[in-house]
């Protein structure tokens, strides 16, 4: 694995949309979940810094990554930190094709149904006897 993928996901790790938008070539196109396809840079930094905007962290745990030529796939573990203060992990795979030293092709598989879900209701505390 080169240099680039851990780079580039530590920019992503790092909220870092500028960072991020600079690896992408300027008709890149993206697809996040189940969301429409962003296409270009000017959508995917929208698509992408508004998702910023509703997470407090996120940190990428490679499992596995798997390359042929210009076509990466990472398996990932992703620690999301939650904007109430809470963790949760969710699983995920990217696909990422390469156009020379910029990424022209990213789909992100993942739920994120977890990472917005509400909190379950807290126990009230018991009366003390």
């Amino acid at each position: 694995m080169g240099d680039w993928l851990r780079d580039l996901y530590s920019t992503i790790d790092a909220k870092d949309l500028d960072g991020f938008v600079g690896a992408l070539s300027d008709d890149v196109v993206v697809v996040f979940g189940n969301n429409p396809p962003a296409v270009g840079k000017d959508q995917v930094r929208a698509a992408i810094g508004g998702f910023f905007g509703t997470i407090a962290s996120m940190s990428h745990n490679f499992l596995h990554v798997y390359a042929d030529g210009d076509t990466t796939l990472l398996e990932a573990d992703i620690d999301y930190g939650r904007l109430d203060g809470s963790h949760v992990h969710v699983p995920c795979l990217s696909v990422l094709h390469r156009d020379g030293d910029v990424v022209d092709q990213l789909r992100i598989f993942v739920d994120l149904a977890p990472v917005f879900a509400p909190l379950p209701a807290a126990e009230p505390a018991s009366a003390p006897a």
